[in-house]
Parts: C-alpha cells; structure tokens; sequence
C-alpha cells in the first residue's frame, strides 16, 4: 500500500485542493492509466463473475460526481478516464479532498476484485501485476514555516 499524504492548499476561490508530492501525484496517474488499461482488456471475458464485475466499473451511481458535461452520474470507468482526461487535457493540476477520497476507494477497490478473479478463475493479464492500493492522510507533521 502506498501512502499519499497532502497539505491543504488554500486558494482563492471557495475549493481546498491538496498538494501532494509529485511522486506520489505521478503513481497515483499510473495506477489509474494501468487500471484503466487492464479493464478495458478485462471487458472481453464471457466468465459471468468479470461481467459483473465490468457491470459495476461502467454502470453510472450516485455515489459518484454527477458529470455537467453528460448530463449523468459518473461510474468507477468515467471517474478514472475523467481524471485522466483533465490532468493531461484539461485544467486540472490538484485534487480535492473528495477527489481522492473517491479514487482510493475505486482503486482499492478494483484491486481487491482483480486480485480475487485471477485466484478463482486464473484470468491473469500482466505476469507481474504493478497495482498498488493506495491511502491518503493528511500530513499534519509537517511544520511549515
């Protein structure tokens, strides 16, 4: 598990976004490129325990950010290309509080579910996995000065 802490950086306008550190912001943009990737892959298996797996992964829920663009909620599959798409495309450089909140449960989340279908059904995609969960905690150590 790889620890990301961050500091509240606080901006002018009315959202708090974090500054992490940029290892931890780039593992983080890697684990999300290498889910998005195996998952897509993952998408051609018949085994009915991958498809409702895959169900979930691209089925929008109000658990998530409601997306302005589309006019829906986001699914899992939308959250991380979403992040993807406006770190490298867009304008987004931080992230919020809620932001990673959500990430880490998704990415935690797929990984537990990875790691069980390759065990019960042998469906093995990378011959040496580069997943790694992630959680966050504010760094309150820190003494800034």
């Amino acid at each position: 598990m790889h620890k990301i802490m961050y500091n509240i950086k606080r901006t002018r306008v009315n959202t708090d976004y974090l500054d992490i550190d940029r290892k931890d912001q780039d593992i983080l943009e890697i684990t999300i490129l290498g889910l998005v990737a195996y998952m897509n892959e993952l998408n051609l298996s018949k085994n009915k325990d991958v498809r409702d797996f895959m169900t979930w992964f691209h089925k929008p829920s109000k658990r998530y950010h409601y997306n302005h663009h589309l006019k829906r909620n986001n699914s899992p599959q939308s959250i991380l290309a979403g992040m993807l798409n406006n770190l490298h495309f867009g304008y987004q450089y931080n992230f919020t509080l809620p932001q990673l909140e959500m990430l880490q449960d998704i990415i935690n989340t797929c990984i537990d579910i990875i790691n069980e279908i390759e065990k019960l059904h042998d469906i093995k995609l990378q011959q040496s996995p580069q997943f790694t969960k992630i959680w966050i905690q504010e760094n309150m150590w820190e003494i800034v000065t």
